[in-house]
């Protein structure tokens, strides 16, 4: 028993991606092979069942075999064959996915593979060119190498530099980097020189060789996974109870909008100065574009926070020693809004906004 099934449509498989066009689906019959292509060999085939395990019997009766001849419809083995055309750019675009490869070092690898390929092909052709043998040519050759090799030093070096900093994956398109002193979003990567839309919207160019001899700091490689620490410091006087700014700096983040909760903020002590106790608040964002609005609203948050307490953030130079001694009474260890620790420990809990 033959039969011929209509050919697929787009919809009727899920094989659809935009850098991958599968082009054809075939129904392959492996015996016999006259009958391969689209074509799916059935027959009848009979198989003997035993039912005697789900016979009930009476107690004192021995058991009795019975078998039934079942008939079925069965089919020859078969395989699919699929043929798929891979467009250009596939690899690059991520729609082709080689385990350990990324997408980035697709078109690099080409061209050191197409240099490779057209070096070692002069290579081979060079005796073979009339009059290669003549003094004149040999001449003429090494004084066009002398000036290639002396006015093409540097940008030779930012060429290596470029492939080396492609295969450091040190960044890509759409990270915001800084690099010495200048921040901002990497918008093109050249053969030779990067291309940086700083934070005032101004194109900055850098040779690739000054990228690789400087440090990068990349802000947008772990913000989407572990999340990206900003920090804000403050000099508050010693009068004021730690708990207290603690506190005060922990409200001031959960006003902010566009933070995460978690991992949630919290806080460091930097230092003892001479007028003032150094805060450092630090909290979390995933991403790394939205920095400057975030540290924008963290800040006026603190002001109002601190505003709201009456707490002052200033640090006059010392002069002489006050009349009163600068301490924090244990009973305003917790001014509001710190609160004590349900577990004991001097340490405020996190106040609610």
């Amino acid at each position: 028993m033959t039969d011929t099934y209509s050919p697929y449509l787009q919809g009727d498989w899920p094989l659809h991606w935009t850098e991958v066009e599968v082009t054809q689906v075939q129904v392959r019959t492996q015996d016999p092979p006259s009958l391969a292509v689209n074509k799916l060999v059935t027959f009848w085939s009979y198989r003997d069942l035993d039912l005697a395990q789900g016979l009930a019997f009476k107690r004192n009766e021995s058991y009795v075999s019975t078998c039934v001849s079942v008939q079925h419809l069965d089919h020859k083995p078969f395989m699919y064959h699929i043929v798929i055309d891979r467009r250009p750019g596939a690899i690059s675009n991520g729609g082709i996915q080689l385990v350990g490869f990324d997408p980035e070092w697709s078109v690099p690898t080409y061209k050191i593979a197409r240099f490779a390929v057209i070096a070692f092909g002069v290579i081979v052709a060079y005796p073979y060119i009339p009059g290669s043998h003549s003094d004149a040519f040999k001449g003429v050759s090494l004084f066009i190498g002398v000036l290639f090799s002396l006015g093409s030093s540097s940008a030779i070096a930012n060429i290596i530099a470029g492939y080396m900093m492609t295969y450091r994956r040190a960044f890509k398109v759409g990270d915001r980097v800084k690099i010495g002193d200048a921040m901002g979003d990497v918008i093109q990567t050249r053969l030779q020189v990067t291309h940086l839309r700083s934070l005032k919207n101004e194109e900055i160019v850098l040779p690739n060789s000054q990228i690789l001899n400087s440090e990068v700091m990349n802000y947008s490689s772990l913000a989407s996974t572990q999340g990206l620490i900003l920090h804000l410091e403050a000099g508050i006087g010693y009068e004021t109870p730690w708990r207290q700014v603690e506190a005060m700096l922990l409200m001031a983040a959960e006003r902010t909008p566009g933070l995460q909760k978690d991992p949630p903020p919290f806080v460091l002590y930097k230092g003892l100065g001479d007028f003032a106790v150094t805060y450092e608040l630090n909290v979390y964002c995933n991403n790394a574009q939205a920095m400057n609005p975030l540290y924008a609203a963290l800040s006026r948050n603190i002001l109002d926070v601190f505003n709201e307490y009456g707490v002052q953030i200033m640090t006059p130079n010392y002069e002489g020693d006050p009349e009163q001694a600068k301490l924090v009474q244990k009973k305003d260890w917790y001014l509001a809004p710190a609160k004590p620790s349900d577990d004991g420990s001097s340490r405020p809990s996190a106040p609610s906004v």
